[in-house]
């Protein structure tokens, strides 16, 4: 089943959507992440020179690490590169999340998507995932909360796998909503490809926080907002606390939920492999038995017509040329001799393979 960062066509191209339903689903992504973009933008930024150049050599380097530095994690059993690690495609756009905020990180997220969906995994998800995953980490890291869960999400590393945890259900989402076949099949293959699908694309993601570490130890204060800290949502609202840990418990429940239903699909799954191959066996084998007896009382009734004990073999080939058109089942007919060899056949063309004596 095709992947996300896996190599599915030959050529350069985009693969759109064939349901109804994926395509809404889509549009509501894309609705999202423009709403999130814009409400959660900052705006203390002011755009003067530094923040253009910036901007300028974050775009460039989107162009350029998108497209090269990615290597083969897996090969498939004809040889071919079936999972890539794009080894630099984050970094862009993960700078730009602490550097120049908001919007622009989702921007340069887009534009690296776009690259990445019309180079390498041909989906049209994948800009939707790099955009989401953009917003996640330009939250964590320029939040200025005080707890201490928070200062670590400051700190990229943290963020970065922050982020592949809280993108692994929008991988799903969307390998389910663009693979083809009936639901628990779908299920089954989306579930079966996710590890391969988070490891790539969660290497992707670690390798742009590790060097987000390094750009925050040189440009310093100009990494996140600079704002003072404030106590944490659950510090000041008892309600956020409550919906805090109702959001944990449902996200328990969901796991659960998801790891029955997938269990629930392959058993059904299963099950329905084995009546369609037991239906198959089952006509084969009645088939096959009618065949036999059907041979067998041709052969006992040619064996009582003299007329083919003549030994002429062109007499012999139009009397079988003659019965072979009121038989059924059997286009080629031969008579053999005692010790197998072939005395006639019809078509007399035909090539007729008899076993040997060790068989």
């Amino acid at each position: 089943m095709p992947d996300y960062f896996m190599e599915q066509l030959s050529e350069y191209s985009l693969d759109s959507p064939k349901e109804p339903i994926a395509i809404i689903v889509w549009l509501m992504w894309l609705a999202a992440l423009i709403y999130l973009s814009v409400r959660y933008r900052n705006q203390h930024i002011k755009v003067n020179r530094k923040t253009l150049v910036w901007l300028a050599i974050l775009s460039l380097s989107v162009l350029i690490l998108t497209p090269f530095f990615n290597i083969s994690l897996f090969s498939n059993i004809a040889g071919v590169d079936s999972q890539r690690l794009i080894l630099f495609a984050a970094v862009p756009w993960l700078v730009a999340g602490g550097m120049v905020g908001m919007i622009p990180a989702v921007l340069l997220a887009g534009m690296s998507g776009l690259l990445t969906a019309y180079l390498h995994t041909h989906q049209i998800f994948t800009p939707l995932i790099f955009m989401a995953t953009a917003i996640i980490f330009t939250l964590s890291v320029r939040q200025s909360y005080r707890p201490f869960f928070f200062r670590l999400l400051r700190f990229p590393v943290f963020s970065a796998l922050f982020s592949i945890l809280i993108s692994v259900p929008f991988l799903f989402i969307a390998s389910l909503f663009r693979s083809p076949g009936e639901f628990p099949s779908r299920m089954i293959g989306v579930i079966n490809e996710l590890p391969g699908t988070v490891l790539s694309f969660g290497g992707m993601i670690l390798i742009g926080g590790v060097i987000c570490v390094f750009i925050k130890m040189a440009v310093g204060k100009a990494w996140g907002t600079g704002q003072p800290l404030k106590p944490g949502p659950g510090e000041t609202s008892l309600s956020i606390r409550l919906v805090t840990i109702i959001s944990l418990v449902l996200l328990v429940l969901s796991v659960v939920s998801l790891v029955s239903s997938w269990l629930n699909a392959e058993n059904d799954s299963r099950r329905t492999a084995v009546k369609r191959l037991t239906t198959t066996a089952n006509v084969a084998s009645e088939n096959l038995s009618v065949f036999i007896e059907t041979g067998e009382s041709l052969i006992s009734r040619f064996a009582e017509d003299d007329r083919l004990m003549t030994q002429d073999p062109e007499a012999v080939s139009r009397l079988l040329s003659q019965k072979v058109g009121f038989i059924p089942y059997f286009d080629q007919l031969a008579v053999i001799s005692s010790n197998g060899e072939i005395i006639a056949s019809y078509p007399p063309e035909a090539a007729i393979n008899l076993p040997s004596h060790d068989e």
